[in-house]
């Protein structure tokens, strides 16, 4: 019994190693899960790939962004509910590593500054951003991870489709099991995804705090010379602005107040009335977000944008 109890334990760093639920191991013998936590697979891309020229970062609703529309030499660096706070702790990182590029492009957008969820698995900052302990982190992913996590990895390999699609050189995602959905009936698909499905619920939405560590973030970034930030605010479905309400437009000019003329108001751009342009009522489709970087290159203040092609 002894013997069984030991190798159980025994079996479970193995198994999370093997599987690697989070994908923060790096061996890619199973392929990326919607549990993949970005914030460590793209650190370690980052640091063991030349310097790029610029970075985009934010949240998912910029993580379908080409980078290429940018630049030759650009990244897509964002991460799934990313905060400010996070985004500085990154940046602060890969800073400290040297890999701090010359252009940063910063998306915003509500679901930026709503109360942070907890530390999960899939949101954990590597400990190079985080400051905590590199073997603690290291022997929390290789035993904390449940059966179900492991589990539910697992099973999407048998699907045709993963439930999201990652390209590790750009940085980007996709959700390809909509994109399956999508194209069995894009008229459907659309009516039921975007047109009439419920609108997520947004906790404690217009965090003060979020906004106090945005200050923090532009701060920091500015006391960098030889960083070029600009900030835009990303594009919000039409169902979505009436959803948030009043708060929007607080926070349109609370961000425009920290942030200042750098700002590039996108949030009412015209793919936010399109229904066609997203894959529900808070993520574009990456050809309609692609396509919004054509509006950032336009702008006088990322003139540089496309320079490099």
């Amino acid at each position: 019994m002894v013997g069984g109890a030991i190798a159980g334990l025994l079996s479970v760093p193995v198994i999370n190693a093997a599987v690697d639920p989070y994908d923060v191991f790096g061996h890619g013998l199973v392929r990326k899960s919607a549990t993949a936590n970005e914030r460590v697979f793209k650190y370690r891309h980052l640091v063991r790939t030349e310097k790029y020229e610029t970075l985009l970062m934010g949240s998912s609703v910029v993580g379908v962004i080409d980078p290429r529309s940018l630049s030759d030499r650009a990244y897509n660096a964002s991460f799934f509910s990313a905060t400010p706070a996070d985004t500085l702790k990154m940046l602060q990182a890969l800073d400290a590593a040297g890999r701090l590029p010359p252009r940063l492009v910063l998306g915003l957008d509500p679901f930026m500054f709503t109360e942070p969820k907890p530390g999960v698995g899939q949101m954990r900052l590597p400990p190079q951003a985080s400051g905590e302990s590199a073997w603690a982190f290291w022997r929390d992913y290789l035993f904390a991870a449940s059966a179900g996590t492991v589990l539910g990895k697992l099973v999407e390999l048998r699907e045709a489709a993963p439930g999201v699609a990652f390209d590790d050189a750009l940085g980007t995602y996709r959700l390809a099991r909509f994109e399956v959905e999508r194209q069995r009936d894009e008229q459907a698909y659309v009516q039921k995804r975007v047109r009439a499905a419920p609108i997520p619920r947004t906790e404690a939405w217009l965090y003060e705090p979020s906004l106090e560590d945005l200050d923090d973030l532009v701060r920091w970034l500015d006391d960098r010379a030889s960083v070029e930030a600009t900030y835009f605010l990303a594009p919000v479905h039409r169902r979505m602005r009436d959803a948030l309400g009043p708060g929007l437009a607080t926070l349109k000019d609370r961000t425009a107040s920290i942030v200042g003329e750098r700002l590039i108001d996108l949030s009412e751009a015209p793919i936010s009335e399109d229904d066609r342009a997203w894959y529900e009522t808070k993520h574009m489709t990456p050809s309609a977000a692609t396509g919004l970087a054509a509006d950032l290159a336009r702008s006088k203040r990322l003139a540089w944008a496309g320079d490099e092609r």
